[in-house]
């Protein structure tokens, strides 16, 4: 996807001005990033959750509409084909946290998770996929992505493709059902082919419970970032490296210190590019809120970069690209109420630019803006109940 498309699909705007708001970085050389509208595809009801897709193959985006059904669009020739419906129902989690996908794998298969409620009284509820070989036209038939049937929450999915399948990494609360008093949230793993799905495994016996995962798969195998927990509360974000002979390893990203006795439903977010890897997170260690930015080395985080201290609320992203610019993105409070910012930095880690990507609520109404990487751009989409869709979407250009 290049430059040319994107202009196509998007509206131009005035160029947004920015600042770095209370980092420790070196300040902007420059404050003329571009930021414009992005064209949506058809949404014939109101949207809601937004994810992007993005491979050599092109573009996805998906969202939930009307809160009943799981909906997605493609790029052809140079605009979005019209949405499919991947799966529709009442019992479909609404959640704007915790929220569906579509992927694609190197074999052109779409694979698609979601949530679905269980009849039982709580918040209990499954995560289902399933994969379409036809570019989303028809789906194969709904599968649970996890063994477990007992009441208990299973979500919060990262979905990895590669050429001949997808890993998928999740929260698994089934210790709930046997044991509510000691129970912990688990951070488990299953591998999906053609052949079917492989065998769970326990990544992390011990895990924040509604923090977002994420995944990314290097040359070294897969790497997995979530907010970890321990008896004294601590919520530090943890690494969990499987190599491509199987065999994993977990570490502590870095040690913010974090104590907190509730889950802040803020997760971290990864990225990578052939060998180069970056991690974004929130933290209130210390109750100072702030989104932090690091590369990492050997699985662990380098001195992190602080943006929006005192006023970050976080629900990160963060996207990198072949020479090590990075792109990070995060929600912070504002006079106004909120606004989704994006910060570009160099590959020595020097902030090119911080820029407004656009108004959003500090609360739950916006829901976690999610970017993806579409030539040297980056495109950006967030719940917004004041647009006629639901959504806002942009297109953030690199300074």
């Amino acid at each position: 996807m290049n430059a040319k498309l994107a202009e196509r699909l998007g509206l131009f705007s005035s160029i947004a001005c920015a600042a770095l708001l209370g980092g420790c970085g070196a300040p902007p050389s420059r404050t003329t990033t571009a930021v414009r509208a992005l064209s949506l595809p058809q949404i014939d009801g109101t949207a809601a959750y937004p994810r992007f897709h993005a491979d050599a193959q092109g573009v996805l985006l998906s969202w939930m509409e009307d809160g009943v059904r799981l909906r997605v669009a493609g790029i052809e020739n140079e605009a979005w084909n019209d949405p499919r419906t991947v799966v529709e129902g009442d019992d479909l989690l609404s959640n704007w946290a915790d929220f569906p996908s579509v992927a694609r794998d190197g074999s052109g298969r779409w694979i698609a998770h979601w949530l679905r409620k269980r009849p039982s009284v709580g918040f209990v509820y499954d995560a289902w996929f399933a994969v379409s070989v036809d570019e989303g036209v028809t789906w194969s038939e709904a599968t649970p992505l996890h063994g477990d049937d007992r009441d208990a929450e299973h979500g919060f999915v990262s979905v990895v493709p590669d050429r001949d399948g997808f890993d998928a990494f999740w929260l698994d609360g089934r210790q709930y059902a046997d044991d509510p008093g000691e129970a912990k949230m688990e951070l488990r793993h299953r591998r999906w082919t053609p052949a079917g799905l492989g065998p769970e495994r326990i990544l992390d016996p011990d895990v924040c419970t509604c923090c977002d995962t994420a995944a990314v798969r290097d040359a070294e195998g897969l790497l997995v970032a979530y907010r970890g927990h321990d008896d004294r509360e601590r919520r530090d974000i943890r690494l969990v490296r499987i190599g491509i002979d199987g065999e994993e390893s977990r570490s502590d990203a870095w040690k913010d210190g974090w104590i907190i006795a509730a889950c802040p439903v803020n997760g971290p977010a990864l990225a990578r590019h052939e060998q180069r890897a970056a991690l974004a997170w929130f933290t209130q260690a210390d109750e100072r809120p702030r989104v932090l930015f690091s590369r990492l080395e050997a699985n662990r985080a380098r001195t992190p970069l602080i943006f929006a201290e005192g006023n970050a609320v976080g629900r990160v992203d963060v996207q990198l690209w072949a020479d090590g610019t990075a792109a990070l993105s995060w929600l912070e409070r504002t006079e106004d109420g909120g606004a989704v910012r994006v910060a570009w930095l160099a590959p020595d880690d020097r902030v090119l630019d911080v820029v407004t990507a656009g108004p959003a609520s500090a609360g739950r109404e916006s829901g976690f803006p999610r970017s993806a990487r579409v030539g040297n751009e980056l495109w950006l989409a967030w719940t917004d109940p004041d647009e006629p869709s639901g959504l806002r979407a942009v297109v953030v250009s690199s300074p």
